[in-house]
């Protein structure tokens, strides 16, 4: 704010509009008055008239200062009456020292500006009661100019210059009042479409606030005339501090190089639509998708473009659990139509073979039916974590802990898959440090003990061993299956531990299997806290390890 500007506004702060306005032409009225004291100061000054010096600096003293200082204080009575009586007494003061020195001047004309002033700015009693001291005071002045500076005294010539000057005064007081009038009628219409504009704002935000998208108006010089409060909220910043700024002071870089583009095609004249990737701004939105419309004037120019802008994040969310829903039931289907079919069709021969026993010996009945056992109990096995790992991927895992015996458990699984383990003639070394019991969910908890068993069982060569021990460590419980099977690669261990899609592995007997077992022992063991250790390498066997928290 310049100095000026400061001197007008002086005490203008935290008052109505109409107080206002009278507080600005006090402060304008008293700073020309002023500026030309100061001015009067110099020229009297420079010829020797000290008198009027005295009488300039005793108004600038007296009146100008103590009107600024009463205004600042907010004392806005005080300091109109101060400004009006002050300028009335030393224009009259002026004048008649004037007219005792024999000089003749028309200083009384000042008092004319002055009665206009007092019409403008008092009301009521106080603005008749000046406005007659005006009167009074060009009467007086005009009463000892006769008197003194005419020879033949009051003549005729003053009864005129009375009369002429009641009819300027005249004038002055309704011309003024008029003026006066008018302006409050024209101040009172501004108002009041201030205040429709003010309320048809509100409306206007209160529609626009409640909406989910991003939404602007930029003009055609590119800066904002509206947003919404999603986009106040965004960017972090106030509604007062975007409006009015160019795109290019409230949009960061990557963003102006994105919009940009669109911006100037929509002001001339194209309806945009355009979907934006972006991860630099995780606050504003990760996808968005958006609209721009240019609005037309009358003469069918591009006057401003209206952006909306949607946050389409959660909806790729969903759209990406859909098509990983989609890859879940292509693998149930394959896993059916591949894995399950094989077994199944392996039982079908062999109820037809019974069917016909005197075709075949009974040493090989009882070999295909021994295969035919070890089918099923894979199947089971294939069903189960197919069971489990659907139910997963549509409802989540559900937890319900209670006291295990893990020997227990382990038992009941070797003796499931005993034969699966005699038919590849496997030695099972078990040992265990603590014969305790432990707090977890059983159906979790067997689920990954029977999953990396199997699977040990699965890949080890005929005549292997397998080693299944547990031990109770310091605030954890660990289970040990190791084999000396193939091994795993690390990276197919980073893809089953990521939950990443893998193929079925087939054993070294021809077993086949789902790809969904290891997958299902980590997505266990994050659900519960539990922590699901690989150390393998191909060809040098695999050691999985699960913790799990005493």
């Amino acid at each position: 704010m310049g100095f000026y500007s400061a001197i007008i506004n002086l005490g203008a702060d935290g008052v109505s509009n109409p107080q206002i306005r009278q507080i600005r032409v006090i402060n304008k009225f008293n700073f020309l008055c002023l500026g030309i004291a100061l001015i009067l100061v110099f020229i009297n000054g420079l010829s020797g008239l000290w008198i009027q010096v005295i009488a300039n600096l005793a108004g600038i003293f007296l009146i100008n200062i103590p009107v600024f200082f009463f205004n600042k204080h907010r004392k806005y009575e005080l300091s109109k009456w101060i400004f009006s009586i002050g300028l009335i007494s030393l224009v009259l003061l002026v004048s008649l020292t004037n007219i005792f020195n024999q000089r003749h001047t028309s200083t009384e004309i000042l008092i004319l500006a002055l009665a206009s002033f007092v019409i403008i700015v008092f009301e009521g009693k106080g603005k008749n009661i000046l406005f007659f001291i005006c009167a009074l005071s060009v009467l007086i002045i005009e009463y000892y100019k006769n008197l003194f500076l005419q020879s033949e005294g009051l003549n005729s010539s003053f009864y005129f210059s009375i009369v002429n000057y009641g009819i300027a005064l005249t004038a002055v007081y309704f011309f003024s009042q008029i003026f006066k009038s008018e302006l409050h009628r024209a101040v009172r219409r501004v108002e009041l479409l201030n205040q429709d504009l003010a309320r048809s704002e509100l409306i206007l935000y209160s529609l626009i606030d409640d909406s989910p998208m991003f939404m602007a108006l930029l003009d055609a010089k590119g800066r904002y005339v509206m947003v919404n409060k999603k986009f106040v909220q965004g960017f972090n910043m106030s509604r007062s501090d975007i409006i009015g700024k160019h795109y290019r002071e409230i949009l960061s870089s990557d963003l102006i190089d994105f919009h940009e583009p669109l911006i100037h095609r929509s002001f001339g004249g194209e309806y945009l639509d355009f979907y934006q990737e972006m991860s630099e701004h995780p606050e504003l939105y990760n996808h968005s998708y958006g609209k721009y419309f240019p609005v037309f004037n009358e003469k069918g120019d591009v006057q401003y473009v209206t952006v909306f802008v949607t946050d389409i994040s959660d909806l790729k969310k969903v759209e990406s659990k859909l098509q990983e829903l989609n890859r879940t039931k292509d693998k149930l289907f394959s896993v059916l139509a591949h894995d399950i079919i094989s077994p199944i069709n392996l039982l079908r021969n062999t109820i037809t073979l019974s069917e016909h026993q005197d075709t075949i010996g009974e040493v090989d009945l009882r070999a295909f039916l021994q295969r035919t056992k070890e089918q099923l109990l894979l199947l089971t096995h294939m069903m189960e974590n197919l069971l489990k790992w659907g139910k997963s991927q549509f409802h989540g895992w559900s937890s319900s802990p209670q006291e295990v015996n893990p020997n227990n458990v382990i038992e009941e699984i070797l003796t499931i898959y005993k034969d699966h383990s005699d038919g590849k003639n496997l030695r099972v070394n078990r040992s265990s440090n603590f014969d305790g019991n432990i707090q977890v969910d059983k159906g979790l908890f067997e689920l990954i003990l029977r999953n990396l068993i199997v699977n040990a069982f699965k890949f080890s060569e005929k005549g292997g061993e397998v080693k299944i021990f547990q031990d109770a460590k310091e605030g954890e419980f660990e289970f040990h299956v190791q084999d000396q099977g193939a091994g795993i690669s690390q990276s197919l261990i980073d893809r089953i531990s990521s939950g990443s899609s893998v193929e079925s592995q087939i054993g070294t007997d021809g077993e086949s299997g789902t790809g969904l077992g290891l997958q299902l022992c980590f997505e266990v063991a994050r659900q519960e806290g539990w922590t699901l250790q690989i150390d393998s390498g191909s060809n040098k066997g695999a050691h999985f390890v699960l913790k799990i928290p005493k």
